[in-house]
């Protein structure tokens, strides 16, 4: 009997462990700059979008899968729909999930 309980209760620890390690919470900062970018692009503030960037060799993923440009080339295309009408696009997230490596 004893036995049987130490060993639900290792079993139940253990699921635990591994929910916790495979499931990590979102990381807020990268929550808030990933909305502020959003943000940038629905007011119209070219360059505080383009400042979300690293350097003009980043890689800006569009909304197709193969659509893939370096900033470098991304910003003259995008600057007129940020000087236009003063909205650049908009897009709300419903369903974020952010992948960690090492």
């Amino acid at each position: 009997m004893k036995f049987s309980t130490l060993l639900l209760i290792a079993v139940l620890c253990a699921g635990c462990v591994i929910e916790q390690t495979s499931n990590p919470q979102p990381d807020v900062g990268v929550e808030q700059m990933l909305d502020d970018w959003h943000k940038a692009a629905a007011e119209g503030d070219f360059n505080r979008y383009f400042n979300h960037f690293a350097d003009s060799n980043s890689i800006f993923m569009g909304t197709d899968a193969t659509e893939r440009w370096t900033i470098a080339e991304f910003k003259p295309w995008a600057q007129p729909y940020f000087e236009d009408d003063g909205v650049a696009w908009t897009f709300t997230p419903f369903n974020r999930v952010v992948y960690y490596s090492e």
